[in-house]
């Protein structure tokens, strides 16, 4: 097949290691394992990107090589970045309507971060266009994806839980993430302290994480990214630390070359989130490393978490039960009992939910997996057309 691939012109392709933008990530992962199966796959990229496919490149530098980074993410605010980034992802998705004047492909894949960035293009592609969806929308957000729709569009939500979000959309499939296990080592012992991964922001439930440790008496240690955002959030999180020094430290951001180190050596990964998860990228990546995870059953993460074998499940609220999971408490004192449960289970029975951990992750969220069900997705959708 002839593939078109389209993510953001935010960074170049692969994103560099310091960046957490999952999107990105996967859709570069995605590429590079359809080429290495044999299909022809053009991606287009801002200058200066290196993926290892076929480069069509934009009349511009991604906008976060132009503009400073890290200055940019922690100084100024985002709906003012969101107004800045608009031309450069015109100019690629410009880029793309050029190529496709010149050259004949099989299919467009979009990876926008913002899918109504790429709808106005996709309806005058004659090929199918498939939208691989990285978030979540609002309903006016959905209204626009309405106005928009056509006959050779397809979307693919990341989990099944994803489409609840989605009424009235043409799903194609589910495609679950995939990362690439040699990245990822397997640790058999792990460490005593809990971690924590993510984007330092409310939704991810960093104060709960905090509060947990603080009240059980455990180290807890945080990798993360600051969103300027909800820099208020982040200054109580700062607070909150420093209330708890004794049991949390703070590591800043890790980047993805040293991040499975850093999971590997945790006795268990503590998830509280606060929204509905499309996916959980990091709770793959603590699995495949051998570390257990303890989450709410929000989102996707029930898709993922296998409960009582690779971790536990904890329902959020009484008035939010959505499993009858191994652990009956809710809410804060649910996390409290799932932690103390894994802290408390003979050494043989905590190795081998190490071992379940990675083996989930063999089966169900590697590259490979990902790669070919895409492959698959890709063959109906051209049937269907």
């Amino acid at each position: 097949m002839k593939i078109a691939m389209i993510s953001s012109n935010e960074h170049t392709v692969p994103p560099p290691e310091n960046v957490i933008i999952a999107s990105q990530y996967m859709a570069s992962l995605l590429a590079q394992g359809l080429a290495k199966k044999g299909h022809e796959v053009y991606f287009i990229v801002g200058q200066g990107s290196k993926i290892p496919t076929y480069k069509v490149f934009s009349n511009t530098k991604p906008f976060f090589e132009i503009f400073n980074y890290k200055k940019m993410k922690s100084t100024i605010d985002p709906y003012l970045i969101g107004k800045l980034i608009v031309p450069f992802e015109i100019d690629l998705h410009l880029t793309l309507l050029d190529f496709l004047k010149e050259n004949s492909v099989d299919l467009v894949h979009f990876h926008t971060i913002s899918i109504y960035n790429g709808l106005p293009f996709s309806s005058r592609i004659k090929v199918p266009s498939i939208f691989s969806l990285h978030g979540t929308v609002d309903p006016l957000e959905l209204e626009i994806m309405k106005v928009f729709n056509h006959p050779k569009l397809f979307y693919i939500s990341l989990s099944n839980n994803q489409r609840q979000g989605y009424p009235g959309i043409n799903f194609a499939s589910t495609v679950y993430n995939g990362i690439p296990l040699d990245d990822y080592s397997y640790q058999n012992v792990g460490g005593n302290n809990m971690v924590f991964a993510g984007r330092l922001v409310k939704e991810k439930g960093v104060d709960e994480a905090i509060l947990v440790a603080a009240k059980l008496k455990r180290e807890l240690r945080i990798t993360g990214e600051i969103r300027v955002r909800q820099r208020d959030y982040y200054e109580q999180i700062i607070q909150l630390i420093k209330n708890n020094s004794r049991y949390v430290r703070l590591f800043g951001f890790t980047n993805h070359a040293l991040i499975n180190s850093f999971f590997g050596s945790g006795k268990l990964f503590l998830c509280p989130t606060k929204w509905e998860e499309p996916f959980g990228l990091v709770l793959i990546e603590a699995m495949a490393c051998g570390t257990p995870v303890i989450a709410y059953a929000r989102g996707a993460i029930p898709e993922i978490v296998k409960d009582g074998e690779t971790g536990f499940i904890v329902n959020s609220s009484d008035q939010d039960i959505r499993g009858n999971w191994i652990v009956k408490k809710t809410g804060f004192d649910g996390l409290c009992e799932a932690v103390e449960k894994i802290y408390a289970m003979p050494e043989n029975q905590y190795r081998q939910m190490r071992k379940n951990c990675r083996a989930h992750v063999e089966k169900n969220f590697t590259v490979e997996i990902m790669v070919d069900q895409y492959e698959e997705v890709y063959k109906k959708i051209l049937e269907k057309s």
